[in-house]
């Protein structure tokens, strides 16, 4: 049996150093194979960091609707007290938040430079957002007011930045479910221009 597959052997290196091509076609295929196998061990660091940077970008943009969904919980009672028109009431209400600075996370978020963030939509809406919430705090450094006439006067200012934060947080809201359903898709933003950078 050992014999016959010598044999089998011989003849076989015999026909392939008899038709060079073979041989050749053989390198060519080996060849072209080691290139294909290179180009996807190549592609295994990119395709790690392009999910690295989506986990992070999702993370963000997560950690930003947490944020925003604090500090507009915060002023759920001056939503009432101005609802009511308890002009007392409502600076009451947002005399704590104000204090505690609950925004703090949001402008935080603001200060990230701008190639961090996924969309500029998203960075805008943050900013309308820190707007309004800024509009509404505010009233809290305003004076009191010495007549039921002021103080309807206030309220009707103040329900007009409370509509303005509303429609911000709605804006928000609807930025970061778009960016993270772009991101979730493939479709990363690679961010802004670097304000460092000038790109």
């Amino acid at each position: 049996m050992d014999l016959q597959a010598c044999c089998f052997a011989t003849q076989l290196l015999g026909r392939v150093e008899f038709n060079a091509g073979v041989a050749a076609w053989a390198q060519a295929i080996g060849g072209l194979a080691a290139i294909w196998v290179a180009y996807l061990v190549g592609q295994l660091p990119a395709k790690q960091a392009r999910e690295a940077r989506k986990a992070e970008q999702i993370a963000f943009c997560e950690t930003l609707k947490r944020a925003a969904q604090f500090t507009f919980s915060t002023y759920s009672d001056a939503f009432i007290a101005a609802d009511k028109q308890d002009w007392l009431a409502f600076r009451s209400a947002i005399g704590a938040p104000v204090q505690a600075k609950t925004d703090g996370l949001i402008v935080k978020a603001l200060e990230e430079p701008l190639s961090n963030w996924p969309s500029g939509e998203l960075y805008l809406a943050t900013q309308m957002f820190a707007f309004a919430t800024g509009l509404v705090a505010e009233i809290d450094g305003r004076p009191l007011g010495d007549s039921e006439g002021d103080w309807n006067q206030q309220l009707r200012v103040a329900a007009g930045r409370l509509t303005m934060l509303d429609a911000a947080k709605v804006k928000l809201d609807d930025e970061i479910a778009a960016a993270v359903l772009e991101i979730r898709k493939g479709r990363l933003h690679a961010g802004l221009p670097s304000a460092e950078t000038g790109m």
